[in-house]
């Protein structure tokens, strides 16, 4: 052996593929789970064993891969040891399945992932003792025996990272800690095909053929040996990188070419030690390590073998005290595949580069010398104690280092393996994703950004899902309802429907945002479709459609030519309300709310009504009726967030509840500036940000839509309300005014007269559908005596305000003032306050 000659051991170092999905799963934990966490996350990579690619077509395969028969150099290239991350490095490595790749060939990679906060962080890493604190964990490893019994533990890595979320772009550096030894193993000869190490040179004949039989029968055997573990653990991510080989030395000319199975097994490493006795008594047993090799070179082992080796030579130091060194046979197994070509029979390269199997390629055979270290046999590991918990509670600890717990032996080397560039330098890599993303995934990433932020600090508890999975039917696609909408946008809700039979007008872009001049060409576009276009443009995955309908109103009668047409619009307006969740009634008259907020308490509905004066606002929100007290059967869909739960306050009011008298005709004749929306222009704003903002209060409740409204003391005094909800308790109204800059709190009961959520109302409806809507809609009844037609005011009679109106009039006409008319009319305008 020594006239062999022995050489330094030179190891391929690991180069990272870091998947586009790594870092896309990257940034959702970031937001979602880890926020502000800089503590250490566990995650784990994979390569695939060394593989080699043939760039042109042979005609004769090279004995042993350097030159073909001509003795021209051989075209086959070998390909990088890759580290490759990808979205699957942050689960279960017992879950997840390689995403390609041969599995028993593939080997997982345990690490740490340390993602700072900021560039500042990031760079302020201390590498060295970041890279020390994991060699000290991997040598503690290996004194203390664990690394047989777990092999994984040899292959550690640590990674550090910074994600620039606002602007996608990445920053990482990787390091595959190895522990040098000062005493360090030496390659005995060179290294050659395992086919030629294992060939029989007894019988030079059928030399060749022997080697690559006893391959295919190591190949055999490894498949078991992958196919038992996966049995045995449940996953072929658990199979260990590294193995022992045991050959079985038989005769020379063996004809059975069957018998070759028997003569290769393959066992666990943390069998090496007693193998490794029992085969030194036995001349007929051959010891070998083995391990899945990511290097495609032919001269050169991959960095796996590096700690392997540390380990053995800690072994031997200690098992054979007084011997110079240790000799050992590694095998570094390999892929088999050629891409292109087969390597092992004369061949021309496969149809569009398919790859082919050769049968004594892919595994190399190493004969490596290990010193003896004296202080190896002394040394005494420390006793184990815990981990330090590095998973910090505070911001920018996580990166921080624990004492070391023990001296570093003076036989070891320092740690090394930081990643260096292709072009050898050190350094941070960095990866712009935006160019690279999709424009319209980079909205959507860019639009829950900001509100996933929220969870961070300000908000830990705001429940994102249960907004954004919101439908929201806007009824009025005017000034309320492009403000509404684009606020809806902004809080993540994608699901937007416009209702509006309005056309877009020269006045409307410059209050309406959802619009602009163009719009308002060739008689203008209709608002509806309109809106939901340009929202379209504001984000292009948003949800949204326009329709152009007529909302049926009280006072407003349907001839017996429109009711055709009249009915088709119920039908699709009913459905449209059946749909959503979320009702908002935005339309510029008090009527066109009649129908929506009967279907939306007949439905069980959220609905928020929003409505403008000149300088002031009512922004509110409907009491839920609940089920079966308007004697109909309950609502045909769910009732929206907590309505199941129990009462906590009588039921709220809604927008026509203070009503004396039913809703009628408004919009005849109408002057000018009774027409248009004569608001001061900030209003329109700041009602429909209330508006959204109400919503919002009411999904993060509990309760939801039945959530308690703020007792009246607690909203005038502005006191903090003392439901356990984040947000507080929802009010019911909110009423403003911009003269004075005031703004008040109201609570209003439901009321049992009402015109639009009563169970009068609900129940003539259930049972009379359409029939109903018509005599509202027309105001007339059919007289009891005669039959006859009489027109007045339907609902006002139905809900019993018209008995009312009756009574009232009846006990002012009763009243005798008599002389005391004269004493009032003196009284100071003090007493007349209020």
């Amino acid at each position: 052996m020594a006239n062999l000659g022995t050489f330094p051991l030179q190891f391929e170092p690991y180069l990272t593929n870091v998947d586009v999905s790594f870092w896309q799963r990257l940034t959702e934990l970031k937001l979602d789970v880890y926020k502000l966490s800089d503590a250490a996350v566990s995650v784990h990579g994979a390569y695939q064993a060394g593989r080699q690619f043939s760039t042109t077509t042979q005609t004769t395969a090279p004995a042993g891969g350097e030159t073909n028969s001509s003795g021209e150099p051989s075209a086959l290239r070998a390909l990088p040891s890759t580290i490759r991350l990808s979205a699957d490095a942050f689960d279960s490595p017992t879950t997840s399945v390689p995403s390609s790749g041969n599995p028993g060939l593939t080997v997982r990679l345990m690490g740490q992932l340390y993602n700072a906060n900021t560039i500042e962080d990031f760079i302020a890493i201390n590498r060295a003792a970041r890279l020390q604190q994991v060699g000290n964990q991997l040598w503690l490893d290996i004194a203390r025996g664990q690394c047989w019994a777990r092999p994984q533990l040899l292959n550690p890595f640590v990674m550090l990272s910074f994600a620039d979320l606002k602007k996608y772009r990445y920053y990482y550096r990787c390091a595959f800690p190895a522990i040098p030894s000062r005493a360090p193993p030496t390659l005995v000869g060179s290294v050659v095909p395992l086919a030629r190490a294992w060939a029989d040179p007894a019988d030079a004949k059928n030399a060749g053929e022997a080697g690559t039989r006893r391959v295919q029968a190591l190949r055999l055997a490894y498949a078991n040996y992958v196919r038992q573990t996966y049995e045995s653990e449940g996953s072929a991510a658990l199979v260990s990188p590294y193995f022992v080989i045991v050959r079985n030395k038989v005769v020379a000319g063996v004809e059975d070419p069957a018998a070759a199975e028997h003569e290769v097994s393959i066992h666990l490493l943390v069998d090496y030690p007693e193998l490794s006795q029992a085969c030194a008594a036995s001349s007929g047993r051959e010891l070998t390590v083995g391990f899945i090799d990511p290097c495609g070179l032919a001269a050169n082992p991959g960095w796996p073998l590096r700690n392997l080796l540390l380990l053995l030579q800690y072994h031997h130091s200690r098992v054979a005290v007084g011997t110079e060194a240790t000799t050992i046979r590694v095998v570094s197994l390999r892929d088999s595949t050629i891409w292109g070509q087969n390597r092992g029979a004369p061949a021309t390269a496969t149809a569009g580069g398919q790859d082919t199997p050769t049968p004594n390629a892919g595994a190399l055979h190493l004969t490596v010398l290990l010193p003896s270290v004296p202080e190896m046999a002394a040394y005494q590991p420390p006793v184990a104690s815990p981990p330090p918990d590095i998973a910090a509670s505070t911001p920018g600890s996580g990166l921080s280092l624990p004492a070391a717990a023990f001296d570093w032996p003076a036989f070891l080397g320092k740690p090394v393996g930081w990643e260096r560039h292709p072009e050898g330098k050190t350094g941070p890599r960095a990866i712009d994703l935006a160019a690279a993303m999709d424009p319209t995934h980079l909205a959507t990433t860019a639009m829950e950004l900001n509100l996933k932020l929220m969870k961070w600090r300000v908000a830990p508890d705001l429940n994102l899902a249960v907004i954004q999975q919101q439908r929201c039917l806007l009824l009025g696609a005017g000034t309320l309802g492009t403000y509404v909408a684009r606020a809806l946008l902004a809080w993540g809700i994608r699901h937007i429907t416009f209702v509006d039979n309005g056309r877009v007008s020269f006045s409307n872009p410059v209050r309406q945002p959802l619009y602009q001049f163009s719009d308002c060409l060739n008689g203008g576009k209709w608002k509806a479709k309109a809106a939901a276009e340009q929202l379209k443009g504001v984000y292009p995955h948003a949800v949204t459609q326009g329709h152009v309908l007529t909302i049926p109103m009280p006072g407003h009668a349907v001839g017996d030519d429109q009711r055709t047409a009249a009915e088709k619009d119920l039908a699709t307006l009913e459905a449209l309300v059946r749909s959503h969740d979320v009702l908002f009634l935005l339309t510029d008259s008090r009527e066109a709310r009649w129908l929506p907020t009967l279907w939306g308490a007949y439905h069980g509905k959220t609905v928020i009504n929003a409505a403008l004066g000149f300088d002031g606002y009512l922004v509110m929100r409907h009491g839920y009726v609940p089920c079966g007290t308007h004697t109909v059967p309950g609502p045909s869909s769910s009732p929206g967030p907590g309505a199941g739960s129990a009462d906590l306050s009588p039921q709220l009011g809604c927008y026509f509840c203070n009503d004396v008298v039913a809703p009628t005709d408004s919009l005849s004749d109408r002057t000018l500036d009774q027409q248009c929306t004569v608001t001061r222009p900030g209003l329109a704003p700041l009602a429909s940000a209330l508006a959204v903002e109400l919503l919002i209060t009411i999904l993060q409740h509990p309760l939801g839509v039945r959530a308690p409204a703020p007792a009246a003391a607690a909203a005038s005094n502005q006191t903090a309300p003392t439901s356990g909800a984040w947000m507080g308790d929802p009010p019911h109204q909110i009423r403003g005014f911009l003269t004075g800059f005031q703004q008040q709190q109201v609570v209003g009961q439901a009321y049992d007269k009402c015109t639009a959520c009563s169970d009068t109302v609900l129940g003539a409806y259930h049972t009379d559908k359409y029939e109903f809507l018509w005599k509202v809609f027309n105001n007339y009844r059919a007289d009891g005596d005669t039959g006859d037609i009489i027109e007045y005011s339907y609902l006002e009679a139905l809900t019993g305000l018209h008995e009312l109106k009756l009574q009232t009039e009846g006990l002012l006409a009763d009243l005798d003032w008599g002389e005391e008319d004269d004493e009032l009319d003196n009284t100071s305008s003090e007493d007349n306050v209020g």
